[in-house]
């Protein structure tokens, strides 16, 4: 009976033992994957890591023309804003010299307007003068 009794222990605790083993396996197993799992995603986050620093260049050479081109739009608009200004001067200059011109032409006109009536009487006289000499006045 000692061996019966001795063996049915040695027996449940192999079985234990087993179970053991095995709940040992499945986690070994289950950290296993785990690891591949962590391994896979460390090497997803490096490839994101350099795809995120090769954007991340490509975006600072661009803001770096971006800053180099609107550092020179800069100079071509006070450039533009000179020569917008100078050419304001001009037109200003050019309307007041065309005000004076006009109002000197009024002048002139007033004064032909003058002569005009002044020697009207003249002028009727001189186209028959014309016509019997045998020459057309205007």
């Amino acid at each position: 009976m000692f061996g019966g009794k001795k063996a049915k222990e040695l027996e449940e605790e192999l079985l234990a033992l087993q179970e053991k083993q095995n709940r040992l396996q499945e986690q070994i197993s289950n950290i296993a994957k785990a690891k591949d799992s962590a391994e896979e995603t460390l090497v997803q986050m490096t490839i994101s890591k350099t795809e995120l620093d090769e954007t991340i260049t490509a975006v600072s050479e661009e803001l770096e023309l971006l800053k180099e081109c609107s550092e020179a739009n800069s100079g071509q608009t006070v450039l533009l804003k000179q020569q917008l200004a100078k050419k304001n001067e001009q037109n200003i200059r050019l309307q007041q010299e065309k005000e004076a011109l006009c109002q000197q032409m009024e002048g002139e006109h007033e004064k032909i307007a003058k002569v005009v009536e002044k020697n009207k009487y003249v002028t009727t006289p001189m186209k028959e003068i014309g016509i019997l000499s045998g020459e057309r006045v205007c």
